[in-house]
């Protein structure tokens, strides 16, 4: 091994990048915060910058002329498109859970830093996330077979919960955390993606007008988008469509810490 790279997990599931911009903003749940003086200290040891991750808070339109919706509508009804449709939580997965995560190897497989799934991961992620996944916050579409071809899901966000007690798990905290889940005023977006075989259909709109309906609805303020990279363009020209504020930046860095050996090398 001849470089170093980071702040890193082992996937692009886990925490990931140093905080370089929006020191004065909440990190979410899934995000870790460093003080500002990080940034200069490891420029200062010869690391220098190998990717960036841009955050923004998402609003809805002051106005809505209906288009996305009219969209929206067009390109399910062209493909042949639906929602799914689960009766609970444990539903859901139990339907669809091997799909999207299927779905998700596929679609990130070439974005920085993301490896496929492991059993182990899967067992993680859903374990992880199943006590504040809404329903209402999920779009799942499916063709005519169907087989998942988009996925948006969207988290209450419980960042302001768990941040009185320091991320601890008092009894405040479990109430406020209760509380947050139950009826959220700030959404995290969490994973977005679309089939191979459907980009450039305007599927990803749907999704869009999907995020827009929860945001106009049940008095959510606004959806934080966690990290997205600076070169995904498809991801942030969706956010075009809405009042978006790009407020944090985190990056990763590199270094080279040897030439490594040679094949001839004994």
């Amino acid at each position: 091994m001849d470089t170093v790279c980071g702040p890193l997990g082992y996937s692009d599931l886990e925490r990931e990048g140093l905080l370089i911009e929006g020191f004065d903003r909440l990190s979410t749940f899934e995000e870790q915060y460093n003080a500002p003086y990080y940034q200069s200290h490891i420029e200062s040891l010869g690391y220098v910058k190998e990717v960036d991750w841009l955050e923004s808070m998402i609003y809805a339109p002051k106005e809505d002329d209906g288009s996305l919706k009219k969209v929206a509508d067009y390109v399910m009804q062209r493909y042949d498109l639906h929602f799914c449709k689960a009766k609970s939580v444990n539903d859901f997965l139990k339907k669809y859970a091997d799909g999207f995560f299927e779905l998700l190897d596929v679609g990130y497989e070439n974005i920085y830093g993301t490896v496929p799934f492991t059993d182990g991961m899967k067992k993680m992620m859903i374990a992880n996330f199943k006590m504040i996944i809404d329903l209402k916050y999920v779009a799942l579409i499916l063709d005519e077979n169907e087989k998942i071809v988009c996925l948006g899901i969207c988290f209450p966000s419980i960042a302001s919960a768990v941040q009185k007690s320091g991320g601890r798990l008092t009894p405040g905290a479990l109430l406020r955390l209760l509380k947050a889940i139950k009826k959220p005023s700030v959404l995290d977006l969490g994973l977005i993606t679309v089939a191979p075989e459907y980009l450039n259909r305007g599927v990803a709109a749907i999704v869009a007008a999907e995020l827009m309906r929860m945001l106009r609805e049940d008095g959510i303020e606004y959806a934080e988008t966690n990290l997205n990279l600076e070169d995904n363009h498809a991801i942030r020209n969706m956010w075009k469509r809405f009042d978006a504020v790009e407020h944090k930046r985190r990056r990763s860095y590199i270094k080279k810490i040897s030439e490594g050996k040679n094949e001839t090398d004994s």
